[in-house]
């Protein structure tokens, strides 16, 4: 239904999108996981600090978006990494009480809403590209797929946030985070170099028959 250059703009945009994507929680969440007291005031302060990020990442995203375009030489790029930058606001909202799940081992809950996401996601990819959306088809339904996959975490974990902010806690979580976050850099050049340089070089037709071929394996 799409053509290979629909799949390559997409590809080609969440270079962008994984790259600022690093800062999104600064590794706060997983900081959440490993901690074994006041883990209630530690979410509350997480939460506090994510969806603040989650805004900033957003408007840098938003400003940035026309010169991240030029430089991977496909002005196409912009309106779809903006519209793509709306998911750190959703998914910030989500990062607690997606971490309060797997804290608490309820995989079977973590597994419900990955299937759920698979198929909202592919329901709406084809549906949208039926009606002739074209690459469009794909940035919506990747933002109703965001949406659906932390409204689903907020309802399961169960927990509501309260107003509460602890500096020193605050301190402690960062702490253990920038060191996951170090890791999340060396993973993103080793999962992103290849689009980077594909598509930059050789164009978006030929990233996205290489995208589709390397999700296909």
């Amino acid at each position: 239904i799409l053509g290979p250059a629909d799949f390559g703009l997409f590809a080609l945009a969440f270079v962008a999108i994984d790259a600022l994507g690093l800062f999104k929680s600064m590794g706060f969440d997983s900081a959440l996981i490993q901690r074994k007291d006041n883990v209630e005031k530690a979410a509350n302060t997480a939460f506090f600090i994510i969806p603040v990020l989650g805004i900033i990442l957003y408007l840098v995203l938003s400003i940035s978006a026309p010169y991240i375009a030029k430089f991977l030489n496909n002005d196409g790029l912009t309106n779809i990494i903006r519209a793509l930058g709306i998911i750190f606001v959703i998914s910030c909202f989500g990062k607690v009480p997606q971490a309060l799940l797997e804290k608490s081992m309820q995989f079977r809950k973590v597994a419900t809403i990955e299937i759920g996401t698979a198929i909202v996601y592919a329901v709406s990819a084809v549906s949208f590209a039926l009606l002739k959306f074209g690459v469009w088809s794909l940035v919506i339904a990747y933002i109703l797929k965001t949406i659906y996959q932390n409204t689903l975490t907020f309802i399961f974990a169960k927990w509501r946030p309260r107003f509460e902010f602890d500096p020193i806690i605050a301190k402690e979580m960062f702490h253990f985070g920038k060191y996951l976050f170090l890791i999340g850099v060396v993973w993103f050049l080793k999962t992103n170099i290849d689009n980077l340089l594909v598509g930059k070089i050789l164009g978006v037709t030929a990233l996205g028959f290489y995208a589709v071929a390397f999700s296909t394996s």
